[in-house]
């Protein structure tokens, strides 16, 4: 969500949208901030289900004092405060970045009470809410050109692991949700296929235990949080994903924009925008040993890789920063320099 609203902060601005971000608490967000163009308006730290007394008294005074044109909430959990504190404002939105479809039906309710028009960052957040009865819009993510790909040799070097052997990468958080384990074990599977882990959370010390468990540590790395995370996917044989559910997972099409073949379970939020075979090999969620035997494939086969690529490559185009922009500015329904 984080990478989504930094992307389309900056892009409005560079169209000359007078655009500000306000979040709660006091953590980073990548790219904004002074000498960005787009300042960050602070808030309490969002607590509980409605954000906590502090943070919709502070939201309301925000509002009130900078008088937006539109409000945009990130995440379903807003849209009640969209309805409290935005009265007055011409466009009000919040948008849908990803849903567990086992708790979809308890957003139905709130959602409906508040009358907030919902958007939804991708096809399959779209897909589920329409089918619990949600009306919404799809506003697509985008992501700029792929950045130069770290050197190959100096990623293995760094990271210890054998250069002449395949490499695999993931840029994930450790959570449920995103389902390292299954990962870990379908990377396991494969004799002297190296995998390279970027990201942190809270199933880190499960998936380190798994690790040595299985007796790979010599061939897996979990390397935290990275900055460059792009750059490593860039210069792997493949990216893997292993997620239950996702919104548009962007670390799909920065795998596809860098032209690495994508392997990923075939979860809402992927199975939507992507074709088997095409453009990504899927497998089904949670399992290990499907997931392993198309990482295998994308590895050996040639003429599949090559497929894989050109597929994603073409997929990435088409969900550029530009086109992002382009349809927020309809949602919103003002014009650049507005």
């Amino acid at each position: 969500m984080q990478g989504v609203v930094s992307t389309l902060a900056l892009g409005l601005r560079s169209r000359g949208v007078d655009v500000a971000v306000a979040v709660g608490g006091d953590l980073p967000v990548d790219g904004l901030g002074p000498g960005s163009g787009v300042p960050l308006l602070r808030l309490p730290r969002f607590s509980g289900r409605t954000g906590g007394v502090a943070f919709a008294r502070a939201f309301r005074k925000l509002v009130r004092r900078e008088q937006p044109v539109v409000l945009h909430g990130h995440g379903l959990r807003l849209a009640p405060l969209l309805r409290l504190c935005g009265r007055g404002v011409d466009v009000r939105v919040v948008t849908c970045h990803g849903l567990d479809p086992r708790t979809l039906s308890s957003v139905v309710r709130p959602l409906r009470i508040s009358r907030i028009h919902v958007a939804a960052c991708g096809e399959g957040p779209l897909r589920l809410l329409q089918e619990v009865g949600v009306d919404a819009s799809l506003l697509p993510v985008g992501i700029g050109p792929a950045p130069q790909p770290v050197i190959r040799s100096t990623l293995a070097k760094s990271c210890d692991l054998d250069p002449s052997q395949p490499i695999v990468a993931a840029a994930i958080r450790l959570t449920p949700q995103k389902d390292p384990l299954t990962m870990i074990r379908a990377v396991a599977a494969l004799e002297e296929v190296q995998l390279v882990l970027c990201g942190d959370g809270p199933l880190e010390q499960e998936v380190r235990e798994l690790i040595d468990e299985l007796h790979v540590a010599h061939r897996i790395r979990l390397v935290g949080f990275r900055s460059d995370a792009r750059a490593i996917l860039g210069a792997a044989d493949v990216v893997l994903l292993s997620s239950v559910w996702e919104g548009h997972v962007l670390v799909g099409l920065e795998a596809m924009s860098a032209g690495v073949p994508l392997v990923a379970t075939a979860c809402p939020g992927i199975e939507e925008w992507t074709t088997d075979g095409i453009n990504i090999l899927l497998a089904p969620v949670g399992d290990s040993e499907a997931l392993s035997r198309q990482l295998e494939r994308a590895l050996t086969d040639q003429a599949l890789r090559m497929q894989l690529i050109n597929g994603g490559v073409a997929v990435a185009s088409r969900h550029t920063i530009a086109t992002m922009v382009a349809s927020h500015l309809r949602e919103y329904k003002i014009s650049p320099g507005g």
